[in-house]
């Protein structure tokens, strides 16, 4: 089966988007160049009817994404465009930042449980590094003169590398507190009552399933430290509940290909996404197309939106 949809699209709407010529009309041109038979745009969003947006979603509300519409040509060109979203899921604190009323305005919601580059947002610091995010706040107030706003600011984005050197005690063991995260963040989202109502309003996929953003080089030995037993039991849940998965650009490898194969005998769907920030990265969808034949997937594998 050939890869025709990519609904993992950014453009300039994103804040992580910042390619000016990322417009509507010239991704569309651009799919219809390669081939591409769906487009879907799935800009970062956090429902504005939700509370507890992080800074960095202040802007991307749904109003504003959704400006996106009128963007679209009349013509495009043979390429069916859908207007989704990727939205947000805090496993710490289990907040899902999509409702189910702002879902109705969109063609399919992606929702990744695997931002954990979001520190204190999405994923909780592990001990050490939240003692040495304190520290180094007092340090910044004490010899800087910083007041306690000053010093929160410059310390809460900081992420593990530049923490690193200010640990009072060792942490080395990043791939099963990253393994215990993404279970847990993701049996929680499927029972997440917000996302129950979601489904009854538009197809959902789980964006990069299983791949902790930002910290990719732990991928392989996280994903060893997850049982069968335990994606099965997960996988099942998704499947009952009508919940895909995503296949992107990063599940060409012998433990991301384990894990969808035992999503795909427990009955998944699949969604595929570039996860392009710009349209010099539209033709990234191909690399998908290993995983693909690799797994032996067909159109009855697919979720029905991207058919």
């Amino acid at each position: 089966m050939k890869v025709l949809a990519d609904v993992h699209v950014h453009n300039f709407l994103s804040n992580c988007g910042r390619d000016n010529t990322s417009t509507a009309a010239n991704y569309v041109k651009r799919y219809a160049e390669l081939g591409i038979k769906i487009l879907g745009f799935a800009n970062h969003i956090w429902d504005d009817r939700v509370p507890g947006a992080s800074s960095w979603y202040h802007k991307q509300t749904l109003d504003f994404s959704m400006q996106i519409k009128p963007m679209i040509p009349k013509d495009t060109l043979g390429v069916k465009v859908l207007v989704g979203a990727e939205t947000e899921y805090c496993g710490m604190s289990k907040t899902l930042g999509m409702s189910a009323e702002g879902a109705k305005e969109l063609d399919f919601l992606l929702i990744p449980h695997s931002h954990v580059h979001m520190v204190n947002f999405v994923m909780e610091d592990p001990a050490p590094y939240a003692e040495a995010r304190l520290w180094l706040k007092a340090q910044l107030m004490q010899i800087n003169g910083m007041t306690e706003e000053q010093a929160e600011s410059w310390v809460a984005p900081l992420r593990e590398p530049l923490l690193r050197p200010f640990l009072q005690r060792p942490f080395e063991d990043w791939p099963a507190y990253l393994a215990d995260f993404l279970v847990e963040s993701f049996d929680s989202l499927m029972d997440h009552p917000e996302l129950h109502k979601i489904l009854q309003a538009t197809p959902v996929s789980i964006a990069h399933p299983f791949q902790p953003v930002g910290y990719w080089q732990h991928t392989e030995a996280l994903l060893g430290l997850i049982s069968d037993e335990t994606f099965a039991r997960l996988f099942k849940k998704a499947a009952d509940l009508g919940v895909g998965l995503e296949i992107n650009t990063h599940c060409n490898n012998p433990a991301m290909l384990r894990m969808l194969t035992i999503a795909k005998d427990q009955g998944c769907k699949f969604t595929f996404g570039s996860d392009t920030h710009s349209i010099s990265g539209a033709e990234n969808i191909f690399n998908v197309q290993p995983a693909v034949d690799a797994l032996g997937l067909t159109e009855d594998d697919l979720m029905d939106f991207i058919k």
